[in-house]
């Protein structure tokens, strides 16, 4: 599999040079011809290399240097020497080559040259108008930085520019929507690019994170059997992540499942050990069902855990179940 943040280069394939602008070597230009046809077959490295032969033909062939940096990036690792320095030396000779200077800021998104990344980026967009990749680049380098309200304002210029290119920006925008409203519980625009995404997305991890923030929107919202089927969805995708189990677990303890929602607590605390939430839950469902003993010790391990922050009611709990069965066997102990 080739790396996932060059997805959005297939997109350029159909970009790659069939014939020179300007006068170049023959030989050259068939070796490009050879590299375009082995991108076609998915054989990155081997295009690579011919692109590569092409170049030390003919030093000024720019399209086959470009063309030589697009298959480095898509070989499982990356090249990205090879990316950099063909991008780079492009621009030593023809500065304006708008796909060099696009590639070369791409580069630096990847690199965290941010500074570097934005001047080339917005470059592009200067010369050109707008430009679906360079907004998509922009959007992964607000991403990097962590400034999200950002990344999503650049991503959804690049989903407008071309809906049905760039599936993980439907991801980050829909997450950080969710992110932004789980106050007010204002999800439809969360909802809609999340939606949206399943229909495009292909890697296991993202579909699940999507599945995940479906399952927590329709449960806030109280779309219980909604919320159901995506934790579900998610769990099957990522079996790692403990809050799908826990938010079935919740469901299933509202609805009166108990036995479920033992389960998945349960399932939860073989994924999160010590997790404070699952334990407080389990020992709710234990009192409920008079399980007295187990109560007691899944309080305290609810308080036992620095992050959960009902662990003084936890503790409470704990010592008011004690206190009780104390006095029940004083009592028998009377009679």
């Amino acid at each position: 599999m080739f790396h996932r943040y060059s997805r959005f280069l297939l997109l350029l394939l159909p970009m790659l040079v069939a014939a020179p602008l300007l006068a170049v070597d023959e030989v050259a230009f068939g070796l490009n011809e050879e590299g375009r046809a082995l991108m076609e077959q998915g054989k990155y490295a081997e295009a690579k290399a011919k692109f590569l032969e092409a170049v030390e033909t003919d030093g000024f062939f720019s399209e086959a240097r470009i063309n030589a940096a697009r298959a480095a990036e898509m070989e499982d690792p990356p090249d990205w020497v090879t990316v950099k320095t063909q991008y780079l030396t492009v621009l030593t000779y023809d500065e304006e080559n708008v796909e060099a200077i696009l590639g070369s800021g791409l580069y630096f998104v990847k690199a965290s040259d941010f500074e570097e990344a934005k001047a080339r980026l917005e470059k592009v967009i200067e010369m050109e108008g707008e430009n679906g990749a360079a907004r998509y680049g922009l959007g992964n380098m607000y991403y990097k930085m962590k400034r999200y309200d950002q990344a999503s304002a650049e991503y959804e210029k690049a989903i407008s520019l071309d809906p049905g290119a760039y599936p993980t920006a439907l991801l980050r925008v829909g997450v950080n929507e969710y992110n932004n409203n789980r106050k007010t519980k204002k999800f439809d625009k969360a909802t809609d690019y999340l939606t949206r995404f399943l229909e495009r997305g292909k890697e296991k991890e993202d579909l699940a994170i999507a599945h995940n923030r479906l399952g927590l929107i329709h449960y806030y919202t109280k779309q219980y059997q909604k919320a159901m089927t995506h934790f579900g969805e998610a769990k099957k995708l990522d079996p790692t992540d403990y809050t799908n189990d826990f938010f079935r677990g919740v469901i299933y303890a509202q609805t009166q499942n108990l036995a479920k929602a033992e389960e998945e607590f349960k399932s939860c605390l073989e994924k999160k050990p010590g997790y404070g939430d699952a334990h407080f839950q389990l020992a709710t469902i234990y009192q409920m069902q008079y399980r007295d003993e187990e109560a007691i010790e899944q309080y305290k391990a609810a308080a036992a855990d620095r992050n959960f922050s009902k662990r003084s009611t936890a503790r409470e709990k704990a010592q008011q179940i004690e206190t009780y069965l104390q006095k029940v066997k004083e009592a028998e102990g009377t009679q």
